[in-house]
């Protein structure tokens, strides 16, 4: 489907969608950011499945991914702010 509707919105709900998908996340400031790595690696596995056959699915996957990335990133970030304190 989002091969053939082309719709940008489209792909941006399919990525707010699965995102928020995974609910509220608690966990201890010592964490880190290892879960939104594994997720990241999930999605742009998926995204390199299909990219011969399905280019749009593949670049939302991939933006999904790179997401999950930054967020990790970002936690991983909040470790070394809570450790330096």
């Amino acid at each position: 489907m989002i091969e053939k509707l082309e719709s940008k919105d489209l792909e941006i709900g399919l990525g707010t969608g699965l995102v928020n998908s995974r609910g509220v996340v608690t966990k201890h400031p010592s964490k880190g950011g290892a879960s939104e790595r594994a997720l990241a690696e999930r999605y742009e596995g998926y995204a390199v499945a299909v990219r011969a056959s399905h280019p749009r699915t593949a670049g939302a996957l991939r933006r999904i991914g790179q997401s999950y990335r930054h967020d990790g990133s970002r936690e991983d970030f909040r470790v070394e702010m809570w450790e330096g304190l």
